[in-house]
């Protein structure tokens, strides 16, 4: 840091930008502006340059002042940079959570699992339900085809209920049950 010799004090006129920019970057602790823009600033009067091409050391506080170059600058610009990154990880958290929406919109053209148990069950026993019923309806018929004992419908009735079960129960345990259901409009 450029300082006067008698009471290590930085001077009160800058004879060179140079120093002045030196200054400016020793006593706020960052590398802002450049060269190039503290120059530019100088030829258009953000910071006041004398006539003999000297700056003061007031005027350069002001300047510092002015585009907001103080000590914290240096401090703040680690804290920007912790800002985008957390803005950059928010960001980001964003887009999964917005793709993870979009993944159960698509899941709400699938069926849970246990509704399609509940479904087959109920086709099951709804099937079941009206096989009995035709099968005693067709028993009686079936014993007067054969030309034979009435007396004994329940017995014939239960070996049909039997095979059609059993046949149920084989086609449900290979797993290859393809029904398509449709959602009913609740008006």
């Amino acid at each position: 840091m450029i300082k006067d010799t008698m009471n290590n004090q930085p001077p009160d006129i800058f004879s060179r930008q140079k120093d002045a920019l030196a200054w400016l970057h020793e006593h706020f602790g960052r590398a802002f502006p450049s060269a190039g823009k503290f120059s530019t600033d100088c030829r258009a009067g953000a910071c006041l340059v004398q006539a003999d091409k000297t700056t003061r050391l007031k005027d350069l506080k002001k300047y510092a002042q002015r585009i907001g170059f103080d000590r914290g600058a240096a401090k703040n610009s680690g804290q920007r940079a912790e800002e985008r990154e957390v803005l950059e990880i928010e960001k980001l958290q964003l887009d999964v959570d917005k793709r993870k929406l979009e993944n159960r919109k698509a899941d709400r053209n699938w069926i849970a699992r246990e509704t399609v148990y509940e479904r087959e069950g109920a086709l099951v026993g709804q099937i079941m339900g009206e096989a009995r019923y035709q099968i005693g309806r067709a028993v009686p018929a079936l014993i007067h085809a054969a030309k034979g004992d009435t007396t004994r419908t329940p017995e014939i009735k239960k070996i049909l209920e039997e095979a059609l079960f059993e046949s149920f129960r084989t086609l449900y345990a290979s797993g290859e049950v393809d029904q398509t259901f449709l959602e009913e409009d609740d008006e």
